[in-house]
């Protein structure tokens, strides 16, 4: 299953309230709607949030929810907007995986530029230090911001403190990310300390797909560029760094989401570490890193910088370019309240100071002024970590069909590190086959 789908059925476990195909939350009134889209209950609970603290707010407000399986939002809501009918939503809410079709693709016919709705995005981006990875990533063809996130997936690199005792002497989150080069845009130091946890028994990361996540993302260009398939210099490195994780155990030869990937987060498999955001940090690690017979979360983990930043993930809050005049205001109140407002009354500041788990979000000034202390990381507080890491990420790798050709790119690295096929063999195959599979003649 594709990694990003993946972090859409984790999400929904925690955050979707129904199992039915559609949830439709509104009130009886005289007033006008306003209709948004979403495929969880996080903007839901958003929404909900701003009705119970704007009562004088002239619009209704409701939420659709269409849950998993997620293509069929997607075929929803394209329908709508291709109808324009009493059905087509004045906001909607688009996953990473859609994200391309609606900034750049035949969707995005459908998208009000933000600036069109009165907004100074970049006074907004500048006050309340938005991601500029997320801006990026929302971007059309023509440059301009069409979708604003509120949610951050900039990833970090989240490792065992009782590890790092006993191999590098500290578990100090500034001395590991000093062992490692988190910040540096190198990985030699990564590497180097990879060889000394490979003498003491530990791979430093899982497997090669682990690995690969900071280099996918700290490309320059995407998979496509002029319409060919292009393969980025820093992602063609990553040949050689995973054939020499794999030949020299630096990587523990695991694969995502098989059992033995999370038999090394309960320590059955000795592995370092793992790179991820903090849905991943949440959902995936902390439930899964339990020893078998304990009651709780075992607390020995912290985290650092990656060496390069990275994402993966997240979700896009876009406006229907058919929204009538009279509600352009009201809408653009609410893109605000989702998105830019950096303010305690601000849906973000709410979102990322949750009771039931720290979120991050793509403003680095709610992050600042919040305590991000989790017992799950010996107390250590995670947005220190997580605002360097929204500044590091890059938004302009992004190109169409990411994840399918990624499915392949991994195929190939499989195949070269494992001595299938010689370098050049796979670097070859795989442009063929990215140039067939989508006619990039």
């Amino acid at each position: 299953m594709k990694k990003r789908t993946l972090l859409l059925l984790i999400l929904s476990i925690f955050l979707i309230a129904t199992a039915g195909a559609k949830e439709k939350k509104s009130k009886k009134s005289s007033k006008k709607t306003i209709l948004v889209y979403s495929y969880t209950d996080e903007v839901s609970n958003m929404l909900n949030d701003f009705r119970e603290n704007h009562p004088d707010f002239k619009y209704n407000v409701e939420n659709i929810i269409v849950p998993s399986p997620f293509g069929e939002y997607a075929k929803e809501l394209q329908s709508a907007l291709e109808n324009n009918d009493s059905s087509a939503p004045d906001i909607f809410v688009i996953d990473l995986q859609y994200l391309y079709e609606f900034t750049k693709g035949n969707m995005s016919e459908y998208v009000m530029p933000v600036n069109d709705l009165g907004i100074d995005i970049d006074a907004a981006i500048e006050k309340a230090e938005i991601a500029s990875f997320t801006v990026d990533l929302g971007r059309n063809a023509n440059g301009d911001v069409a979708g604003l996130s509120y949610d951050s997936s900039s990833g970090v690199f989240i490792y065992r403190r009782s590890i790092a005792k006993k191999v590098f002497g500290t578990d100090d989150p500034a001395v590991i990310q000093k062992r490692i080069g988190g910040g540096e845009n190198d990985w030699k130091k990564f590497f180097m300390a990879a060889s000394v946890l490979a003498k003491s028994g530990y791979s430093i990361v899982s497997g090669i797909q682990d690995l690969w996540l900071p280099f996918e993302n700290s490309a320059e260009k995407g998979w496509i560029v002029d319409g060919k398939v292009y393969v980025d210099p820093k992602r063609e490195a990553f040949l050689d760094y995973a054939k020499t994780a794999y030949d020299k155990g630096f990587v523990a030869k695991t694969q995502m989401w098989t059992d033995d990937w999370f038999e090394s987060m309960k320590g059955k498999i000795p592995v370092f570490g793992f790179f991820g955001p903090a849905w991943f940090l949440n959902y995936v690690l902390t439930y899964n890193s339990i020893p078998d017979g304990s009651d709780g979360p075992e607390n020995d983990w912290a985290i650092c910088e990656s060496p390069e930043g990275f994402y993966w993930g997240g979700s896009w809050t876009f406006v229907n370019k058919n929204l009538k005049s009279d509600k352009k205001a009201a809408v653009k109140q609410l893109i605000e309240y989702l998105t830019l407002d950096c303010s305690k009354d601000g849906a973000m500041y709410k979102y990322a100071d949750s009771e039931y788990a720290k979120q991050t979000v793509v403003s680095g000034e709610v992050m600042k002024n919040i305590d991000g202390r989790l017992d799950f990381l010996f107390g250590q507080n995670m947005y220190d970590v997580f605002i360097k890491a929204n500044q590091s990420a890059k938004g302009t790798n992004f190109s169409n069909h990411d994840d399918e050709i990624e499915i392949i790119w991994l195929d190939e690295v499989n195949q070269y590190v494992t001595g299938q096929k010689s370098r050049a063999r796979a670097l070859a195959d795989f442009k063929r086959t990215v140039t067939e599979t989508f006619a990039l003649y």
